[in-house]
């Protein structure tokens, strides 16, 4: 992990903390610096990150100069490997079928304006069905397509 201060000249303290699902802390560093910091971390035992298994994890950053908290970030994060083998994609070393589809900005009511209520309760719908990733297609505005004589 990686992280940066500004003005780079300011001394302070960076402490981060990695916690499991339950605020159950597995890994805590301090290091004291100027402007940027780099601190390795392994987490020995971490639960891999699956569709079936979402294990997450939340990293906690807090920078202090003089004691005084400048800053606090927390962030989830899931642990997993993914690669491919030929035409195969591994996840954790598992074969990972991806169910998806084209998603098609158009509704009969709102047509092809965008309404994030409509937009939040189709992809709900999608996550019910398993489509588990999507292309999301919306066709390019006229005025374009006549400029740039697609028309």
């Amino acid at each position: 992990m990686t992280v940066g201060l500004e003005p780079a000249d300011v001394s302070a303290a960076l402490t981060v903390r990695i916690l499991d699902s339950a605020g159950k802390r597995l890994w805590e560093g301090t290091s004291v610096g100027n402007g940027k910091w780099e601190m390795p971390f392994e987490l020995k035992e971490a639960a891999a990150w699956s569709p079936a298994n979402p294990a997450l994890y939340a990293c906690e950053v807090e920078i202090r100069a003089n004691k005084v908290l400048l800053d606090k970030r927390s962030v989830s994060f899931g642990v997993r490997r993914l690669e491919t083998r030929g035409s195969q994609i591994l996840l954790n070393g598992e074969r990972l079928f991806l169910k998806g589809m084209c998603y098609l900005f158009d509704h009969p009511v709102c047509g092809m304006t965008f309404d994030p209520a409509i937009v939040a309760a189709d992809l709900d719908d999608l996550c019910a069905m398993g489509v588990a990733c999507a292309v999301i297609f919306r066709p390019p505005r006229s005025s374009w397509m006549s400029a740039t004589g697609a028309a």
